[in-house]
């Protein structure tokens, strides 16, 4: 489910309701395509925000330690 408390509330909940119906789950948001600036594109950062934290302490480790290793060539 989902629950949204804004103004713009009435325009943001159907690509929530499309994203659940679909059962795509929350990575699907950082994938979807918004018109910017709008008051959607949150709808998207939420999904970037749930990609980022699934990222495990061993992958942020590693891709750390490349991004590092880069800079530094």
């Amino acid at each position: 489910g989902a629950s949204i408390v804004h103004s713009e509330a009435g325009n943001l909940i159907a690509h929530l309701v499309t994203i659940i119906r679909a059962e795509f789950g929350l990575s699907a948001l950082a994938t979807c395509i918004f018109p910017y600036p709008t008051v959607a594109e949150a709808i998207r950062k939420i999904g970037d925000d749930f990609n980022r934290r699934r990222l495990t302490p061993t992958a942020k480790s590693a891709l750390e330690t490349l991004l590092t290793v880069r800079k530094t060539i």
